[in-house]
């Protein structure tokens, strides 16, 4: 269930990210979005921005595996 939820915080967020924009994004539309209230997003997110962390190391990590496809070796 923890994994679930805080898959679906992150991937909610960059969804409205996407369609609104980081700064038009607050942390009020990303839990209306999920059905959860601020006490719960904050127990699976430390912040907004840390979230933007869940996305860069997932773009990282994707860059990397496709570089180390036998396709660049």
């Amino acid at each position: 269930m923890y994994k679930d939820l805080k898959n679906t915080i992150i991937n909610t967020s960059y969804k409205l990210f996407m369609e609104n924009g980081y700064d038009q994004t607050t942390v009020n539309d990303i839990c209306a979005a999920c059905s959860i209230t601020k006490t719960t997003f904050y127990r699976y997110i430390d912040s907004k921005e840390e979230l933007l962390s869940f996305f860069f190391d997932d773009r990282s990590e994707e860059h990397t595996s496709e570089l180390q496809s036998p396709m660049y070796l």
